[in-house]
This record gives structure tokens, C-alpha cells and sequence, in this order.
């Protein structure tokens, strides 16, 4: 563990802490640009045998839908999914008492709470979670001008410790 008790979710495997917290699971991760050549190794379950896709990335202009560079981006998204999936799974067994999962939700125009980004791991969650949210309205969160108004507080309660200590 860290010296701040921070770590990574691939860190945490095999270990367990009283109290875990996951944030940000709105967040989606970087969209991966397509490569040029998309290789994906397949082994064969009967005879063990590897085999080796590979299929160059297509011109814009023929780009099919049913291609095989098309059929192999398609595999490795979901496989991008489910390690997300895999990984969000590891960290919160990690927890012994407490879990604590955080978000940020937004409204539409009427103010129904919108469904998570389908890349976040909040949108793996959220089925279960869906019904509770609509049962709780969204918290405000502090605008700029009450984190001004913080920081002008703040600066105010500085000065007058700094009288009361002269």
C-alpha cells in the first residue's frame, strides 16, 4: 500500500481493507483509435492449435461492416468491456465492511436522472442501481461562486487567527 493508503485495483488483488472507496465511475475510459492491423491470437480448445487473425484496417471509402478487421474490432471491444468488468468485480470484493461507490449524474430537461455513458463503469451497474436514483433527487454541486465565497470565508478566518495569535 502507499504512504497515502492509495492504491491501484490491479495492486489490490488477494488483499482486503475495512473500508473501500471507488470514485469516478461515471468516467469512461480513452476511446482506442483503430490500428492500422488488428491481430488476435485464437487457440483452438480441441488440438491446442494457435491460430492468427489479421486483417489491415480498411479505406473509409470500402470499409464493410462485416469485414474482418470489422468482426476483430468488435472482439476486442468486448474484451476491453469485460476486463473492465473483471477489474470493477476485484475491487469491490476487496472491501471487509464498507463499500463506497461514487458518481456524478446528470439530469435532462426533465429532470430525469440520464443513464450513465455506456463506456463507464457506472452503465455495468446501473440496472441495479436505476431505481434508487430516481428514488433520490441529484445534489447540487457547489458552482464556482460558492467555491469563491469558500475561499473568501476561508481567507477571512485566516486573518482573524493571525489577529488572535499577535
Amino acid at each position: 500500500v502507499g504512504k497515502d493508503g492509495v492504491i491501484t485495483v490491479e495492486e489490490s488483488k488477494g488483499l482486503e481493507f475495512d473500508v473501500v472507496f471507488l470514485p469516478q465511475l461515471h468516467r469512461t475510459g480513452q476511446a482506442d483509435d483503430k490500428p492500422l492491423i488488428l491481430v488476435d491470437k485464437q487457440t483452438a480448445v480441441l488440438d491446442d492449435v494457435q491460430e492468427i487473425f489479421m486483417a489491415p484496417r480498411p479505406n473509409t471509402e470500402t470499409a464493410r461492416a462485416d469485414s474482418v478487421y470489422s468482426f476483430l474490432w468488435k472482439q476486442k471491444q468486448q474484451r476491453t468491456k469485460n476486463e473492465a468488468v473483471r477489474l470493477l468485480y476485484v475491487a469491490c470484493t476487496r472491501a471487509r465492511k464498507q463499500l463506497h461507490l461514487s458518481a456524478c449524474l446528470t439530469e435532462d430537461d426533465k429532470q430525469q436522472t440520464r443513464k450513465p455513458k455506456s463506456g463507464s463503469l457506472l452503465a455495468v451497474i446501473w440496472p441495479v442501481l436505476e431505481h434508487d436514483a430516481e428514488r433520490h433527487p441529484i445534489e447540487q454541486a457547489p458552482g464556482p461562486a460558492t467555491h469563491r465565497e469558500r475561499d473568501r470565508r476561508d481567507d477571512r478566518d485566516q486573518q482573524h487567527h493571525r489577529r488572535d495569535l499577535e
